[in-house]
């Protein structure tokens, strides 16, 4: 408060200045009394104000979702020395007022490791977010850090984030089956500079494959022509229903069927038997001598691939 320093002559005028500083948002009342040599006494006056939140932004900063207030340490950890790393710092304007980061810089021993990739300036409404990213190229072994200050016109200017950070050298090797281990260092049987977990064997091919028809016909290439048809037919399935190629003529339009009640084409006649014996007749004919005490009947089968019937007798 700041009073007169001249006494107020008749009809004059005077000035009394009064300062209003809340400390927190809300009504605001209080009383102020004016001391003089007025015979008429003190001049009370009442004072009334209201506080409100100020208008401006205000800025707050994170790395990874977790806050960095202003000028807070960030650790990044190990990182390869010439391997380019993006750092997003995102920001966050918690003020009631638009505002704006406008220019941004680096320093500390590291600052020459970082760009900025995001252009500038960084509008942000009261509650809104953005990020600015950085690239980090690490150019030296060993311990570092560096500071990220950022120019803008809320209420913390600048605000500055710090990263530290240890660059390490990472010799390069090669390792094909992934498993951490420098190929030089694992074996190589045949010498070839590749190491055996990386081989790639080839199988062998088979020169003269078995051709196999369906499944469902059981074909094989039993006439040895390359060339599975229905006249190389064998019985593999079981179920005695398949041709034979009995007369070697390549057609089987007169061969048998081989069932369970049927011989092969025993006589030769290219004819499917009917029963076990093509001939019921050569089963009864023709007796042995006399003193004989049996008959034997041998079934034989000949080169020409029919069977042929023997009677023997017994004495």
């Amino acid at each position: 408060m700041q009073y007169p320093t001249q006494p107020i002559q008749p009809g004059g005028f005077g000035v009394l200045s009064i300062g209003f500083s809340p400390t927190a948002v809300g009504f605001r009342a209080a009383q102020l009394s004016i001391l003089s040599n007025d015979p008429a006494g003190a001049y009370e006056i009442t004072l009334r104000a209201t506080a409100t939140e100020p208008q401006i932004g205000a800025l707050s900063a994170s790395v990874d979702g977790a806050t960095v207030a202003n000028g807070g340490l960030v650790e990044l950890g190990e990182l390869e020395l010439g391997v380019e790393y993006v750092v997003s710092v995102e920001l966050e304007n918690v003020g009631n007022a638009s505002m704006n980061v406008f220019d941004t810089n680096f320093l500390g021993e590291g600052a020459s490791d970082f760009e900025r990739l995001t252009d500038l300036p960084l509008s942000l409404n009261a509650g809104a977010a953005g990020a600015i990213e950085l690239s980090l190229i690490p150019s030296a072994e060993g311990a570092t850090n560096a500071t990220l200050r950022m120019l803008n016109n809320g209420t913390q200017t600048p605000y500055d984030v710090i990263f530290s950070y240890d660059v390490v050298a990472v010799e390069l090797f090669d390792d094909c089956n992934s498993n951490g281990v420098d190929d030089a260092l694992e074996t190589d049987s045949d010498g070839n500079g590749i190491i055996d977990d990386c081989e790639v064997v080839t199988p062998p091919v088979d020169e003269d494959p078995i051709v196999v028809d369906d499944p469902g016909n059981d074909d094989l290439d039993n006439d040895g022509n390359n060339d599975v048809d229905n006249n190389d037919n064998v019985d593999d399935d079981g179920n005695d229903q398949d041709i034979v190629d009995n007369d070697n003529d390549d057609n089987n339009a007169n061969d048998n069927v081989v069932d369970q009640n049927d011989d092969n084409d025993d006589l030769g006649n290219n004819n499917q038997d009917d029963d076990r014996d093509e001939n019921r007749e050569e089963k009864r004919s023709g007796f042995c001598g006399a003193g004989s005490i049996g008959m034997l009947t041998l079934t034989m089968l000949g080169l020409s691939g029919t069977r042929v019937r023997r009677r023997r007798c017994v004495a």
